[in-house]
């Protein structure tokens, strides 16, 4: 499992902006932070928008922010991974989940809170039962970690590379529908037959 995922943050509205997923940059701060929780749980089938949809309803249940990148980027003709989610809730914690393309049906799991980690047990245990009684896939690998205040910056700076993706999300939706096509795709661009 990877450390804290990095990625560059986004300035403009533009698809290539926000698939810039998965690098460093300059101006990331040095360091690292690790999971407060991190699995893999592995699924029969690969990622799909069923799973998709059920990953966002538990996260929205649990009243975070999500970001389903992975949709934005095939709306816009690009497949990297299976699925790229991000969600980010009003306490700064963040639930990344990621199923790459090489490894069907496998998604990782990341959970991290502002330094110094404060683990949320019911929040950790409400993730790996929803991966393993509710989508009914295999967990494993899961491990438990815990950051000094030293992780601080990292966090924050990775608190506002995902607000930036939220707001490009957002950019990108009314540049879309400005240009006549709907946000909600191009068949709700076409005029109205009467």
């Amino acid at each position: 499992m990877p450390l804290i995922h990095i990625a560059c943050p986004v300035r403009t509205a533009s698809v290539g902006a926000l698939l810039c997923l998965v690098v460093a940059c300059s101006s990331a701060p040095k360091g690292s932070q690790l999971p407060d929780l991190a699995f893999w749980f592995r699924c029969e089938e690969r990622a799909n928008p069923v799973l998709e949809s059920r990953i966002e309803g538990f996260l929205e249940f649990h009243r975070f922010r999500v970001l389903n990148l992975g949709k934005l980027q095939r709306e816009h003709g690009v497949d990297i991974d299976d699925l790229s989610i991000e969600a980010l809730d009003q306490h700064g914690r963040i639930i990344d989940m990621h199923a790459f393309r090489e490894s069907p049906g496998n998604q990782a799991v990341g959970l991290y809170s502002p330094p110094p980690t404060k683990h949320d047990s019911a929040l950790e245990e409400a993730l790996l039962n929803f991966a393993s009684k509710e989508m009914g896939c295999r967990t494993d690998q899961i491990t438990r970690n815990s950051n000094g205040p030293e992780a601080a910056e990292m966090h924050e700076w990775n608190v506002r590379r995902i607000e930036g993706l939220f707001n490009e999300a957002e950019q990108l939706k009314a540049s879309g529908a400005q240009h006549g096509a709907s946000a909600d795709g191009p068949l709700a661009a076409r005029p109205a037959r009467g």
